[in-house]
């Protein structure tokens, strides 16, 4: 769950860094980073970290040392793609500001 708030917290510091007068140019790849992190970070420790816990505290009850639910894998893939999109967008962001260095 920490994760996931954690995630919550940096979409509203997103906003409200843009709404102080940061650029989009800057808030953006670094939000998108962060945000996706977490969230494949939170997935991550659902699919498996549930499952590890259990085993620890319930040896004889728990054998699995994951937990496959879809949901949590695809939330995983989803803060896997945001973490590459925030790469993305801050090389396309640099190479724009390059290009208007010529013009």
């Amino acid at each position: 769950m920490i994760p996931y708030t954690l995630a919550v917290c940096g979409i509203a510091w997103g906003a409200w860094a843009v709404s102080r007068g940061i650029t989009l140019w800057a808030a953006l790849p670094r939000l998108l980073g962060l945000v996706g992190v977490l969230l494949a970070v939170g997935g991550f420790l659902d699919l498996t970290g549930t499952s590890l816990i259990s085993r620890i505290l319930w040896p004889e009850t728990y054998q699995s040392i994951g937990y496959f639910d879809p949901s949590y894998f695809a939330v995983t893939i989803v803060g896997m793609m945001l973490w590459l999109v925030g790469r993305l967008t801050a090389r396309a962001f640099a190479k724009a500001r390059e290009l208007e260095e010529f013009v």
